[in-house]
């Protein structure tokens, strides 16, 4: 099911669909978070890239998910701020 919603959220930007990305990002990413992740982090970017999608905006935001996720629920590492941080430079400048 996850790799379900991660190929779901792929078309789902592909197709600009924002009721669709809204009803993913709220609902879906936070069932398969309590679900699967609850205490520990999503996969890797790398991982999701080579098994979903190398599209860069696809991972961008699939980033951004898998950060907010560690701010919400983990301790906060060193790379994980400069992660988050160089990720959402990245998204400022689209």
């Amino acid at each position: 099911s996850v790799d379900h919603f991660l190929g779901q959220l792929n078309e789902a930007l592909k197709k600009r669909a924002i009721p669709e990305l809204h009803k993913l990002y709220e609902d879906t990413f936070n069932k398969l978070t309590n679900d699967y992740y609850k205490s520990k982090k999503w996969p890797q970017a790398d991982t999701v890239k080579e098994q979903v999608s190398k599209e860069p905006l696809f991972l961008l935001l699939y980033k951004e998910l898998y950060y907010r996720h560690i701010y919400a629920r983990l301790s906060v590492g060193l790379e994980d701020r400069r992660g988050s941080w160089e990720n959402y430079c990245k998204l400022l400048d689209l």
